[in-house]
Formats: C-alpha cells, sequence, structure tokens
C-alpha cells in the first residue's frame, strides 16, 4: 500500500516535481518547478589519481532528458562532477532565471560564470554550497550582488578572511561566525534583530546600528587583545556586555596596554556598554573618538600627541587610573579638559 501511495505521489506531483538519479529518471516536463539531480552513482574519484573520470553518456543524457525549464524555483545539485559535466549543465540551465532555491554539492571553477548566466542576482532566497575542497577557495565575489538572499549556508567554506553583513533581518546567520578561524575583518550594519555575537580572534571589527544588540564575545579573547587593530561601535544602544572591555584583575596586566596594537577606536552612542578597562587601551593610536558610553567621559584624539577630554561636569577625582591609562599617555603634547 505504501508502494501504491509513493507511486501515486509521484505521478500527482510530476508537473511540479522531477529527479535525476544517475541514469534514472521520471520524465523532466516543461512545467517542472523543483529539481534534484544526483550524481555519486555516475562520478566517482578515482582512487590513483584522484581524478574524476567524463561521462559523456550523462552529459548526453543530462541534454535530452532535461526539456527547458524556465519555470524552474528549486535546483538541488547532489554529488561530484567534472568540469565537462558542469559546462553541459549550465548550458542546460541557461534559460532558469526565477530560481529561488540553488543547492550545490561541489562547486567547480566555474561557479562564477555559472551565478552571473543563470541566477538572477534579484531572485534568489536560498543558496548552499558544499565542497570538501573549498577551504582553499574564496567565494564568489558576485555573491554580492544578490541583494535579497535570505540563507547562505557555506558551511565548508572556513577560509573566509573578511564578512561584511549589511541590512540582514534575520540574526540567525550570526550563529556560525565563531566557525570561521580564518577570519579577520567583520563588519555588521543594520542587523536589527542581532542580539548575540560571537567571533573568533579578529583584527577589525565594525558594529553599527544594531539596535537589538545586547552582548558582544569572543571565542579567544587573549588572541584578540594582540591582534585588533581596528574597533568600530556605534549606534548599538542595548549593548552592555563585551568580553574585551572585561576587568583585568593581574596587577601587572593593569599597567600595560591590553589592546597593544589597536590603532583606531570608535565608540559612540552605547549608553550601557560596561568598560572596566582604562582608556586609551593602547599608545599606538591614531583616531580616538568616545561620546555616550557611560560613565566613560568624552575622549577625541586625532593622534597620541593630542588628546581632549570633556563631560557633563567632568569632575577632576575622575581623573585616576581606572579611568585613564596614564601609562598610553607618554607622548601626549597637547591636553585639553572641558566641562570641568
Amino acid at each position: 500500500m505504501c508502494g501504491l501511495m509513493h507511486d501515486f505521489a509521484r505521478l500527482v506531483s510530476r508537473t511540479e516535481c522531477g529527479a535525476l538519479d544517475g541514469l534514472q529518471h521520471n520524465d523532466i516536463l516543461p512545467t517542472v518547478h523543483h529539481l534534484s539531480i544526483a550524481t555519486n552513482f555516475v562520478y566517482r574519484r578515482d582512487g590513483q589519481t584522484e581524478n574524476i573520470p567524463r561521462s559523456e553518456k550523462f552529459e548526453f543524457f543530462l541534454q535530452n532528458i532535461v526539456t527547458p525549464v524556465r519555470k524552474l524555483r528549486t535546483l538541488v545539485l547532489i554529488g561530484k562532477y567534472d568540469s565537462f559535466f558542469f559546462n553541459t549543465f549550465q548550458d542546460v540551465f541557461e534559460k532558469s532565471h526565477n530560481l529561488r532555491l540553488l543547492q550545490m554539492s561541489a562547486t567547480s571553477i566555474d561557479f562564477k560564470s555559472f551565478l552571473c548566466s543563470l541566477v538572477n542576482p534579484t531572485r534568489l532566497r536560498y543558496l548552499k554550497l558544499e565542497d570538501d575542497n573549498a577551504e582553499q577557495q574564496p567565494l564568489p565575489h558576485v555573491l554580492s550582488k544578490f541583494f535579497h538572499l535570505q540563507v547562505l549556508d557555506v558551511a565548508f567554506f572556513m577560509s573566509l578572511h573578511t564578512v561584511h553583513l549589511d541590512d540582514c533581518g534575520e540574526g540567525e546567520i550570526l550563529s556560525s561566525l565563531e566557525m570561521l578561524r580564518f577570519l579577520k575583518i567583520l563588519k555588521l550594519r543594520n542587523m536589527r534583530t542581532a542580539t548575540k555575537v560571537s567571533f573568533p580572534s579578529l583584527e577589525e571589527l565594525v558594529l553599527y546600528k544594531m539596535s537589538d544588540l545586547r552582548r558582544c564575545s569572543c571565542t579567544s579573547v587573549d588572541d584578540m587583545k594582540s591582534s585588533l587593530r581596528v574597533l568600530e561601535i556605534q549606534s548599538c544602544p542595548a549593548l552592555e556586555v563585551f568580553d574585551l572591555f572585561q576587568k583585568v584583575h593581574s596587577y601587572k596586566s593593569e599597567y600595560k596596554s591590553w589592546l597593544p596594537n589597536l590603532r583606531k577606536l570608535i565608540m559612540r552612542n552605547c549608553p550601557h556598554l560596561q568598560v572596566q578597562t582604562p582608556l586609551p587601551p593602547s599608545a599606538i593610536f591614531c583616531k580616538l573618538s568616545i561620546n555616550e558610553v557611560s560613565p566613560i567621559m568624552t575622549m577625541e584624539g586625532s593622534s597620541m600627541e593630542k588628546l581632549e577630554f570633556s563631560g557633563y561636569k567632568l569632575l577632576c577625582d575622575t581623573l585616576h587610573d581606572k579611568i585613564l591609562a596614564f601609562h598610553n599617555l607618554k607622548d601626549i603634547k597637547y591636553l585639553e579638559i572641558l566641562n570641568c
């Protein structure tokens, strides 16, 4: 009975769904919206040469079985393949400009041109890429044109160096950042639903207009303290905790630069951020701007030779080593204190 129901379901859905599993298939009609292609039984890597032998039979099969599928919305390609198959694959689906979902378990060196020719950047919503060898490859730059992409799943692309996300509504996309062990630059803007973010040691971190962000954490705080060069946190009104700013209890560390290589520090409009370490955090800063970060006074510095403090009724007894890192002000030649 179950077999009959399965066959009946396939018969009913055949106008919208299609599947190619090796050389086995159901009829692929022009009305198909969802198509899956499995190549595991056709393309297998040679154990000695590590190459994937060509299958002209499957290329011919693909060209003659798959009719024009202009209404295709979902395309799933599972398994390994060679460059000849990929060229055929690209020719067959070159008119599929209405894809919403694309999943590929192996990517070709021609993947960039494939995305440019086949995929309409304004239509694609879901993109999943899997490749055991992708760790040595950068993500195609063309992905920056996919403005309406909602889900980007690139679990095997662990060599990402830079991530820049702007106006992405879903905070779940941030959950995998800490797994990107080669990540150096992270820029997040207008991620309105994100409440927390965790990342590896970085050289540059920019957080801008993260209205619901409450907590930031690093998987290796000690490494990030020595690697960080640029830190910008602006318009994050709900941000309270960033482990980079937690108090250090060691006596020796209190008189060392806690971010020794930081050259640019900008923190503005973060009234609830708890900064428990003295500022400035290094003696080599070239840009320092702190405003509306309670209870820290306003600080402005264009170089390590010039520094300005100001605050509403700023009291002189607040200028102590718990607030100011005097050991990082050795080269100061111009100091201005306003609103005492």
